[in-house]
């Protein structure tokens, strides 16, 4: 791991999208990948991230539901971004306005796409 690249995490019960990740930014971002909600969350609780990437539809929670979890706890300046094919509108709306997200990409990604969203943050 680099020293000055940030540190990133994310949550996908996809395994072919956070291999993906994980090829595409290798040079961009110090990279966590888990299908585990509380992988994600012990990685979080004990390192400096950067950057949270969660999809919205798991088997086990909704990535708001996760960032939900995440905002009861008193963590850094990390950005928190959901990344899903479909987000239901009321519940985006619901999530910005509680501070739980800061960006939403939609699937599927690109590297430009997702690079240029996430230089707005």
């Amino acid at each position: 791991m680099s020293k000055n690249q940030p540190t990133a995490v994310y949550l996908d019960d996809c395994a072919v999208n956070l291999l993906l990740f994980r090829e595409m930014f290798k040079d961009d971002f110090n990279i966590m990948t888990t299908q585990n909600p509380k992988e994600a969350l012990d990685y979080v609780l004990n390192n400096n991230v950067d950057y949270l990437f969660t999809d919205h539809h798991m088997p086990d929670m909704t990535g708001i539901e996760f960032l939900q979890g995440l905002s009861k706890l008193e963590l850094s300046n990390m950005k928190k971004v959901i990344v899903s094919a479909q987000v239901p509108e009321r519940e985006l709306n619901s999530a910005f306005s509680q501070k739980l997200i800061d960006q939403v990409i939609d699937k599927p990604w690109t590297y430009s796409g997702l690079k240029s969203a996430i230089s707005t943050i």
